[in-house]
Formats: C-alpha cells, sequence, structure tokens
C-alpha cells in the first residue's frame, strides 16, 4: 500500500492537486506531475458526449504520459464520487482497479467495498471530510488517509476553521492527512504542514491555467474575484459549497435570495450522468476563497514551481539555525587568532547545542588538562544557555549548589546565538577565567 513516506518522497513539495469537476483534464494532471506534485482528477470528467465513461481512455493516455515523459512525480489520484446518485461508481471502480490508479480519493460517502478494492491491488484511499465525526467514520471503514476540508475551500466546502480540524483529527490520527481551505501559495502551503497536515490540498487556483477545461469567463472570473466574492450557499446541490457570485448573478439570481435559501435541497441527482438540468459547476462557477493572488492565466508547470520554491524558501525561513561545521571552524579560528595575538596558551572547543564537540585545538604549550577543561566549559554553556563566567559567580555568591550539578562552573565557556536561537558553545581554558572568555567572545565575534 502507498506510504505517507512513499507519497512524500515522490513529491518536490507536499501538494495534492484538487479535483475539480468538469476543470481537471488529463493535460492538467500530468502537468501537475510534470512539476512534481500528485495531480488528480473526478473519474466523471471522462465523459463523451453521449455522457458515456471514458475513463478507461483517460488512464491509459495518462500513464502513457507519466511512463514516457519527463515526470517529477509519478503518482496521480482519481476522485470517486461515492454516493447514491453517482450511476457509474461501480462501472468506474472495475476501471479504477484494472488500471491500478495508486490513490483514489472518496466524496460524499464512505464504503468498504469501494476501499477494499483500492486495497486489493496495493492502492492507497484518501476520503473527504469535513468535521472530526465523519473522519472517524471514514476511517473506520477503511479510508487509509483523510481530506481536512476546511472553511473557504471550493466546490463542496466544510465550515470548521482549518485549526480546529486539523487539531481535533490529529488527536487520534497519524495517517496521511490533507488540508484544504483556500490554500494558494507556498506560504500557505507551509502554514498547512506546520499545522499538522501532510499536504495541502490546492484546487482553484489551477481554474485559471492554460490546461484547465474552464472557459474563458470562468478564468477572467476566477482573476478579477476576491474572498468576499466567494458565496457559500447549499441552494444548488443540497450540499454547502462556495461559488463565485458573479457566476450567480449572471445566471439571473440575487445573491441575497441565494443566501437566504441557505437550507434549502432543491437538488439531490446533480451527479447523475442522466441529469440533463444546468449543473452548478458549467455555469454556477465553484471556487475556494484563496484566489486574490491569481492575477493571470498561468501555465500550469510554471504556477507550480512557483507554489513549490515559495514553499521551500518559507520553510527555510522558519527553520531555527543550526552551527554547521563551516561557522564551528571559522569561530575556532576566530578565537585561536586572538589567543595568539596575546600570546595565551589556551585549548579551545566549539561544541552543538547538546554539548557534543564539533572542533577543538590546543596551541602549542598549552597545559594538557586545559583540553578537557575547555570542552566542559564549552558543554556547560551550551546546556545552561549562559556564560560559564556567570555561573562561576554565582557560586561564589549565593549559588554554590550549582557545583553539586556536575558541570564546568569557570568562566571561559560563551554560548552561541544565532537570531535569538542557541546553536552552541565555544570553551576556552589555560588563562585567567576572563581572558579565557575574552578569546571565547573573540571567536564569536568571528559570525
Amino acid at each position: 500500500m502507498t506510504s505517507k513516506a512513499l507519497m512524500l518522497r515522490h513529491v518536490k513539495a507536499p501538494i495534492i492537486a484538487a479535483p475539480m469537476f468538469i476543470v481537471s483534464t488529463p493535460e492538467l494532471v500530468v502537468n501537475q506531475c510534470r512539476a512534481g506534485i500528485i495531480g488528480s482528477f473526478p473519474a466523471l470528467n471522462a465523459r463523451n458526449e453521449k455522457k458515456e465513461s471514458t475513463l478507461d481512455d483517460w488512464l491509459v493516455k495518462i500513464k502513457s504520459r507519466l511512463n514516457n515523459e519527463d515526470i517529477e512525480c509519478p503518482l496521480y489520484a482519481v476522485n470517486q464520487i461515492v454516493h447514491k446518485s453517482n450511476d457509474r461508481l461501480m462501472q468506474d471502480m472495475e476501471t479504477i482497479v484494472k488500471h491500478e490508479v495508486p490513490i483514489v480519493i472518496t466524496s460524499l460517502g464512505a464504503k468498504e467495498e469501494i476501499n477494499d478494492a483500492v486495497h486489493c491491488y496495493g492502492g492507497v484511499v484518501l476520503h473527504d471530510v469535513t468535521n472530526n465525526k465523519h473522519a472517524k467514520k471514514a476511517y473506520e471503514k477503511g479510508a487509509d488517509g483523510l481530506i481536512a476540508v476546511a472553511a473557504g475551500a471550493g466546490g463542496h466546502a466544510g465550515s470548521l476553521s482549518p485549526f480546529a480540524l486539523i487539531q481535533e483529527i490529529r488527536e487520534w490520527f497519524d495517517g496521511p492527512l490533507a488540508l484544504s481551505g483556500a490554500i494558494s501559495n507556498g506560504k500557505s502551503v507551509a502554514a498547512a504542514i506546520t499545522m499538522g497536515a501532510d499536504f495541502a490540498y490546492i484546487g482553484s487556483p489551477f481554474i485559471a491555467t492554460t490546461d484547465a477545461n474552464a472557459s474563458d469567463d470562468y478564468k477572467k472570473m476566477v482573476i478579477d474575484s476576491t474572498s468576499e466574492d466567494i458565496v457559500n450557499t447549499n441552494m444548488f446541490t443540497g450540499i454547502h459549497g462556495n461559488y463565485l457570485g458573479k457566476s450567480i448573478e449572471n445566471a439571473g439570481m440575487k445573491i441575497s435570495d441565494v443566501i437566504a435559501n441557505k437550507d434549502s435541497k432543491n437538488s439531490s441527482d446533480v451527479f447523475s450522468s442522466n441529469n440533463d438540468k444546468p449543473k452548478p459547476w458549467s455555469k454556477i462557477y465553484g471556487c475556494g476563497q484563496g484566489i486574490s493572488n491569481v492575477k493571470y492565466v498561468q501555465d500550469t508547470v510554471f504556477m507550480v514551481n512557483r507554489m513549490i520554491n515559495e514553499y521551500n524558501e518559507t520553510i527555510s525561513n522558519l527553520s531555527p539555525p543550526t552551527l554547521n561545521s563551516d561557522l564551528a571552524n571559522k569561530i575556532l579560528k576566530a578565537a585561536e587568532k586572538a589567543a595568539l595575538d596575546a600570546n595565551w596558551k589556551v585549548a579551545i572547543c566549539i561544541v552543538d547545542p547538546a554539548g557534543v564537540p564539533l572542533c577543538f585545538t590546543r596551541l602549542n604549550g598549552a597545559f594538557p588538562a586545559s583540553a578537557e577543561l575547555a570542552k566542559n566549559k564549552a558543554k556547560t554553556a551550551a546546556l545552561f544557555r549562559k556564560p560559564t563566567l556567570d555561573l562561576e559567580n554565582a557560586v561564589n555568591g549565593i549559588r554554590p549548589a550549582l557545583l553539586a550539578a556536575g558541570h564546568t562552573v569557570l568562566g571561559g565557556g560563551e554560548p552561541i546565538f544565532i537570531d535569538e536561537y542557541c546553536v552552541g558553545a565555544i570553551g576556552v581554558s589555560g588563562v585567567l577565567p576572563t581572558e579565557d572568555a575574552e578569546v571565547a567572545l573573540k571567536g564569536i565575534a568571528g559570525i
């Protein structure tokens, strides 16, 4: 079965492209994978003018291109609407099993037989949920992973804050977890991961791409809209979803009337391939709130690469600084120079935050015992995040009990801070405590 670790190994950034009814195409999926994320599409998108399934043809085309072209991520997903109105469900499942689709995303219903069918060939099932109760039910029925659809997501959206939803699910679930809801750039991807999700689930920005099966009017409306233009209602499908307000007005309806009818359920078969009524997704456009940064129609690969670069830059900035070997040796050389300039025969040691030595030197003529003292001073400074001269003064004053802790409380150990993070320490021994500390501080000044 496809594990979380395997899924993450195959992507350049932890992003799953959300399947979008009508909009997602084989070309969009392939280019999402080409750029290094998991592409996806709804099975119901694969149909001809007679509304007959062409899923087999779509999968043959996608698999062929993923196998023969320069693709960063070989994983893709097919979305199945597990709802009684989907009269193609079992037919499409047979096709999915035949092609061994690596990831199946299930929505609007969880069935053990669907999950078992995917598991029989080693695939993984991710299930859409809008609350913790449905998440537990999906997991009990065999879903391997969950997609937390929070407030602000496009299409059928939840109403819960992503902070609350992720927190509640993570209290009991440690499997693959994606977060959906107004995520449209690398910074928001990083926020989702920091929050506890394994993947960001992104759909709406891909509407305004060259590969999307969306009208020019639809794409322009996405570009011209912001979160304030998104309307949440269950009027069109009986299930709450987010739509572009302008498309509702273009259909001859007042947004105030739509909002007033928020509890109506006037369509139960919108997913049926035999339904000839105008559907919300074709004239009334689904869209999430995170679209204000979509300024023009873009190439899919370009858009994904921008998200990946933003994500990597953000994660890099969020990661605490570390004391690498280059910096450690630079500090050591600066301290060594300071000691030589003063003609002080000392030992110098640089350690990491846990007190593990990174580099060491003992100048000619330094007393042998100074080697071990320098290491211990550095370790003490790193563990206490304080200069050992301060600890020595405390022992000589009102804190003699520090001696019982077994640490070296002699001046000459100095913590090393980068951007307010203690990344290690330097210890110097061989002359007076104040002189040892002077060498240590001049070493730190070297960076």
